[in-house]
Formats: structure tokens, C-alpha cells, sequence
């Protein structure tokens, strides 16, 4: 066999398995899948390293962390870095008292 026809005949491997979705798709999905969450102005930013960014806002610090956990899920992510902003919160402020933030 020559260099020539080593060269004709070379197919790439796909980077993820046929009938896998690519993680882009799988976080996407992730992402309009969160129950009981408006994520519609969430976006996610995949490279090609599995590095993913979530940007956007829900309404609660809640939503937010259901989320992040919810695409946490998904196969194939090497890193994921939240950016999810909220517009009120609603987490239980009694995990700060041990803090001694209220004297």
C-alpha cells in the first residue's frame, strides 16, 4: 500500500459516537429540560475542549443552582463555569448566621 492510497483511504473517526448528539446539542437539550425553570434566557458557550459557559438570568438563586445541577448531568463536559444570574433571593439565609455576619 503507498503513501497515496494510505491517504485516499483514510476516514476520520467522528468525534462522538453515531446517534450521539454533540455536547453542544446535549447541553441545549439539558438546558430546555430543567423542570419547573424558565431557561429561555439562558445560553450556553461549548469549545471544543468541553468547556462549558452558562450566561444568562432566572427569576430565583434557586432556579439557578436546579440549573447548574441539571446540566451538570450531561456526559462529556470537562468544565463548566456558571455565570447564571438571578433576580431574587430565595435561598435560606440561615446557613449565613453561622458566619457572624448578623453580630
Amino acid at each position: 500500500m503507498t503513501i497515496q492510497d494510505r491517504i485516499d483511504t483514510y476516514v476520520p473517526a467522528p468525534r462522538t459516537p453515531p446517534g450521539l448528539p454533540d455536547l453542544s446539542a446535549r447541553v441545549r437539550a439539558a438546558l430546555n429540560d430543567v423542570p419547573g425553570v424558565d431557561t429561555s434566557l439562558v445560553r450556553a458557550a461549548v469549545d471544543g475542549g468541553g468547556d462549558v459557559l452558562l450566561v444568562g438570568r432566572v427569576q430565583w438563586s434557586s432556579e439557578a443552582e436546579r440549573v447548574l445541577a441539571h446540566v451538570q448531568q450531561v456526559t462529556g463536559i470537562a468544565r463548566l463555569r456558571n455565570r447564571i444570574g438571578f433576580h431574587y433571593d430565595d435561598v435560606d439565609d440561615s446557613r449565613l448566621h453561622g458566619l457572624g455576619l448578623f453580630g
